[in-house]
């Protein structure tokens, strides 16, 4: 199960920064591997500022983060990014 938000918009002058939330639940007694996939779609320039959990960058739309969710918690998943056009 997951939640994702938008925490943070700020767009200016041709630039868009955002900060996305990605909270994962694990209800299960053991622990999982979790895939998280993120589509960058707004433009070709898209860097990512920071984030809380390592990531691959499949192309430049597209991030995934590999992460192990702990038995029967929440763990969210944060990051910054900003676009430019």
């Amino acid at each position: 199960m997951h939640d994702r938000r938008q925490a943070h918009r700020d767009n200016s002058r041709r630039v868009l920064e955002e900060t996305i939330e990605i909270t994962l639940t694990n209800r299960k007694s053991v622990a999982q591997p979790v895939t998280v996939v993120e589509q960058l779609n707004r433009s070709h320039n898209s860097e990512i500022l920071e984030a809380s959990d390592r990531y691959q960058k499949q192309h430049s739309f597209q991030i995934a983060f590999d992460v192990t969710v702990p038995a029967d918690c929440k763990m969210t998943i944060r990051y910054r990014l900003r676009f430019s056009w």
